[in-house]
């Protein structure tokens, strides 16, 4: 890639690729990879949603033989009219990448080896008892989860367990450096800590600031509502 490329470049691009997807969900279920003269090989459609950002746009993914061979946006979706950006279109490469960590690793040396879960669940909880072991009840002093942004809320009940089981209290989502700060502030000014503009007041004003937020940046598919 070229050492120019700029995120002028990134968006453009990025919303030429909102433009392809919506184009892509109007053809025909095999038509997007069916060779000219030639039936495609049987796929299904599985309805799913993108989970990197709170827009959370929906598409039908294209599965054969239990792999995802490509996302098409959900034209249904009235807040996103079928459109996906370029985060959520990642998904297909992120899920297919050769270099996507899919067993733990531990780091010896210099050297990464791969490990099983049974084995890195064994090391993390020898860790725990270890720290609790020496610093007994201020080992929520010592503790921390980082995680990224759960869309199962199952797995955050058990992180969340986990760490209260262990002594622990700090546990970061990405919201805390995203949604959280505005979060905070909406609870002590207007009483609740969730928006208080929906998109009806949006498309309904005559006049929109955006302060400290680019939409077009951080939640490209809304972008539809302000023409």
């Amino acid at each position: 890639m070229s050492n120019t490329f700029s995120r002028r470049h990134f968006l453009q691009y990025g919303m030429a690729a909102i433009a392809g997807g919506t184009a892509l969900g109007s053809l025909p279920v095999h038509a997007a990879q069916a060779p000219a003269g030639t039936a495609a090989p049987k796929s299904d459609l599985v309805k799913g949603y993108c989970p990197f950002c709170q827009v959370r746009c929906t598409y039908h993914a294209r599965v054969r033989n239990g792999k995802i061979l490509e996302l098409i946006g959900d034209r249904g979706n009235r807040w996103t009219g079928g459109a996906m950006c370029p985060k959520g279109l990642s998904i297909v490469e992120l899920l297919n990448s050769p270099y996507r960590l899919v067993q733990p690793m531990l780091k010896q040396g210099s050297e990464w080896k791969t490990i099983s879960y049974a084995e890195a669940v064994d090391i993390v909880v020898d860790k725990l008892r270890q720290s609790r072991a020496k610093h007994g009840d201020k080992i929520a002093e010592r503790l921390a989860l980082t995680s990224p942004l759960w869309d199962c809320r199952e797995s955050e009940l058990a992180a969340l367990m986990t760490m209260r089981t262990a002594g622990g209290v700090n546990v970061m989502p990405a919201g805390e450096v995203c949604i959280s700060t505005a979060s905070n502030v909406l609870g002590m000014l207007l009483g609740a800590n969730t928006s208080t503009t929906t998109v009806n007041e949006i498309v309904n004003a005559k006049t929109l600031v955006l302060w400290g937020a680019n939409i077009s940046e951080t939640y490209p598919p809304y972008t539809r509502w302000l023409d």
